[in-house]
């Protein structure tokens, strides 16, 4: 499961897609308003992979992170300031990811069960969200 909490660039929500079906993750949590409309997406970005996934366009985030966790998931949300992680893993996993720039809302992080950073350069610690969500997404299948 990924929850995109809010996030705002097209060319992100598709390059998502693709890499959700790659990485073999089926259902995406979405906000209603303030993002790409999935038309939008559709035909360009996601290059067909909007047709096998499982979307839901809710109209709160941190309500949807709340009963993914009601539902046994594991909710890690992404935050570049958290402690670097290698692998992630601990059964049904969520994985939540913020805006461009803002990143997730502060409401929505404090419901994660996690705060998790990708190891980077500390240099230059900051990645796009399309390319953050597919590491991550990829390291919950080397578990």
């Amino acid at each position: 499961m990924l929850v995109l909490d809010h996030l705002q660039d097209v060319g992100n929500l598709g390059a998502i897609m693709r890499s959700m079906l790659a990485l073999n993750f089926t259902a995406l949590i979405t906000s209603q308003r303030g993002v790409p409309s999935l038309e939008q997406c559709s035909v360009k970005n996601a290059t067909g992979a909007i047709e096998y996934l499982k979307i839901f366009q809710i109209s709160n985030i941190r309500n949807a992170v709340l009963e993914l966790k009601n539902n046994d998931f594991w909710c890690i949300g992404l935050d570049h300031r958290a402690k670097p992680v290698q692998n992630i893993s601990h059964g049904k996993i969520a994985i939540v990811i913020g805006s461009e720039g803002a990143g997730l809302q502060p409401i929505v992080g404090r419901e994660c069960d996690q705060l998790v950073s990708l190891k980077t350069n500390p240099e230059f610690p900051v990645l796009n969200a399309g390319v953050a969500a597919a590491i991550a997404m990829y390291n919950t299948t080397l578990c």
